[in-house]
């Protein structure tokens, strides 16, 4: 896996995280914490400790509309 595939893979992970706690009511998340919980280094994920990101109902409405756009994608297709 090149480390251009594994940045996307953990943005999705990250993302998949951020989605189940904003379904269960939290709205903001603490980064170095959410770092630490798909395994980076206590380290690395220190110099993000002080950084949070607030979960918005913008932040619902993307999620819904990349999910939508998922779903419309046949899986045999390649996107550009």
């Amino acid at each position: 896996m090149s480390d251009d595939e594994l940045d996307l893979e953990i943005k999705l992970i990250i993302m998949e995280l951020m989605v189940v706690l904003h379904k269960h009511g939290i709205k903001e998340v603490h980064m170095g914490a959410l770092m630490r919980l798909i395994g980076v280094s206590d380290e690395l994920a220190g110099e993000c400790d002080q950084d949070r990101i607030e979960l918005t109902e913008d932040f619902a409405r993307h999620i819904i509309q990349m999910s939508d756009l998922t779903a419309a994608v046949d899986s045999n297709q390649t996107v550009h």
